[in-house]
């Protein structure tokens, strides 16, 4: 009888052959490691990549609703536009956001809001108010605190707001701290603003918000293309927020004077982070970042710094522009030329940034 060990040698032989030994496990292990690392930056570049163009996108379309309710309306539409009557009776009449939404396929939307002209922050659908509906052109998919609001239960927050451009930089108290970093932070106003009335807007849509005792006219003097004299192209009217580092925000997109339209201004630098506070007012009064009065310039209640154009992208944030276009602006701009671009009457043409 043929003996069956060499077979069972060269078998045991092919099977240590196919084998992985420990090393070799252990080197595979370290390759796959090495692949997945530089794999996922490249992964998270891509994401990053596609909610920037969502965002571009959204801008977009707001710069062209823009242009088309110019074309239609003769003028810009206000930043947003509340009025006093008397010393106890006012009128909210909409925002940016409110007047763009015909010109940015929210027909149904901008329906509810005809219906209630003087009070359109009540304007609802039903029994439901349309703060609690997402416009999905207002939201940035890069905000990784999403849409419903942290502190107005029900309520839908918006990335974009309309430009007050310089507008005005708190120094005092005045109810808010004063920063000890605000006196590097504050800039001189560009000169050469017309006379636009009582009103409360430096940038091109003129906002109107009087406080009783100085009541507005029922027509605030909106700006028209022709006005703007340092060019479409030079000034933008919308950019990025962050409701998360602005308490105002939270209260949603449609709501008076609180949902960023003509209050964001640029005299707070690009992308100061007023991240370090969240939650109720007197759960953070006792916090203190180098300012005084217990809150400090990092709080989101800060008027002195929580007013800025804020962006979920890591080093920028994007603006809608005049003449239809978007750019993304780099945190490290100067800090007059990024004033000069939300301004339209200062006589500089800004064209390297």
């Amino acid at each position: 009888m043929k003996s069956l060990l060499p077979t069972r040698r060269a078998a045991a032989r092919r099977r240590a052959l196919r084998a992985f030994t420990l090393v070799e496990l252990l080197v595979v292990i370290a390759i796959i490691g090495v692949l997945i690392g530089l794999l996922l930056p490249a992964v998270q570049a891509a994401r990053e990549a596609a909610r920037r163009s969502s965002c571009s996108n959204n801008l977009k379309q707001i710069g062209l609703g823009l242009l088309n309710y110019t074309d239609i309306k003769g003028a810009f539409p206000a930043g947003q536009y509340r009025i006093y009557v008397s010393a106890t009776e006012h009128h909210y009449k909409g925002s940016m956001k409110t007047f763009l939404l015909p010109f940015i396929e929210e027909q149904r939307l901008a329906d509810a809001c005809a219906a209630s002209p003087d009070d359109v922050d009540s304007a609802s659908i039903g029994s439901v108010n349309i703060g609690t509906m997402r416009v999905n052109a207002y939201l940035c998919p890069g905000d990784p605190n999403g849409a419903p609001s942290k502190t107005s239960p029900g309520y839908i927050v918006a990335n974009y707001a309309a430009s007050a451009g310089p507008a005005w930089f708190r120094t005092t108290s005045d109810g808010w701290s004063t920063c000890a970093c605000v006196q590097s932070l504050t800039y001189q106003m560009p000169p050469g603003r017309p006379d636009l009335g009582n009103n409360g807007s430096f940038g091109p849509l003129v906002s109107t918000n009087n406080a009783p005792g100085t009541y507005a006219t029922l027509n605030p003097p909106l700006m028209k293309m022709k006005d703007i004299a340092d060019g479409l192209s030079k000034t933008f009217f919308a950019g990025e927020v962050l409701a998360s580092q602005r308490s105002s925000l939270q209260q949603g997109w449609n709501s008076l004077t609180n949902n960023g339209d003509g209050t964001t201004i640029t005299s707070v630098p690009l992308n100061f982070d007023t991240s370090n506070a969240s939650g109720s007012y007197s759960s953070i009064s006792g916090q203190d970042s180098g300012g005084t009065n217990g809150i400090g310039c990092g709080s989101w209640f800060n008027g002195s710094t929580a007013y800025g154009f804020k962006s979920p992208h890591p080093k920028t944030c994007g603006f809608a522009f005049l003449d239809g276009s978007v750019r993304y602006l780099a945190d490290t701009i100067d800090q007059w030329t990024y004033v000069y671009l939300s301004f339209p009457w200062d006589g500089k043409t800004v064209s390297d940034y």
